[in-house]
């Protein structure tokens, strides 16, 4: 029994951020083979303009950017420890800072992902 689908992937190496695409993904479940085709590494950049506070913090964060361009929409995901995504968003850039309401995460150690174009950021946030 085989199965082909479209992944992105991303993992950070040695403080760069690289992105894959696989183009077609195979698994043989009779034999417990796992084999990818057409992977295609191309690095990312990494956007250190950004700046997070106050982390840790009681559920509202502001976010200041100086490396993504304002008046542009930035892709915004939160994970939780496990890499789960439990929340994700698109946003125009209207002001900076930029003001996030995370109330409704229970205390935890979490993971920002902000992205716009080839900019990329993550950071680690404590809610408490």
């Amino acid at each position: 029994m085989r199965y082909s689908l479209i992944l992105v992937l991303q993992f950070v190496f040695a403080a760069n951020i690289f992105s894959l695409e696989i183009d077609t993904l195979r698994l043989q479940l009779e034999n417990s083979v796992c084999y990818a085709d057409n992977i295609i590494e191309k690095p990312v950049k990494n956007s250190n303009g950004v700046t997070i506070y106050p982390n840790p913090n009681h559920g509202i964060i502001n976010i200041k950017f100086d490396d993504f361009e304002i008046y542009r929409s930035i892709d915004l995901y939160i994970y939780n420890i496990q890499g789960g995504i439990i929340y994700s968003s698109r946003i125009k850039l209207l002001t900076n800072p930029y003001t996030l309401n995370l109330i409704f995460l229970e205390p935890g150690f979490y993971f920002i992902s902000i992205r716009q174009k080839d900019n990329v950021f993550i950071k680690k946030i404590v809610r408490y």
